[in-house]
């Protein structure tokens, strides 16, 4: 009795794990496309606003 509990136990937690291991992969890759997507976007705004802010600082240096 105790024999079998235990193979369906791990089976059930190994099945868990693949599980988990799927969804974490599909996770990693949406999140992955919506962060180059956002890191696109803020890229674009940041790099503007370093370069104002870059020629502000050469001005203040001088």
């Amino acid at each position: 009795m105790s024999t079998t509990t235990s193979v369906s136990a791990n089976a059930i937690h190994n099945m868990t794990q693949i599980a988990a291991h799927e969804l974490t992969k599909q996770i990693q890759k949406n999140l992955s496309k919506a962060f180059i997507g956002m890191f696109h976007f803020r890229f674009r705004k940041c790099h503007q606003h370093t370069s104002e802010t870059m020629s502000i600082s050469k001005k203040n240096a001088l």
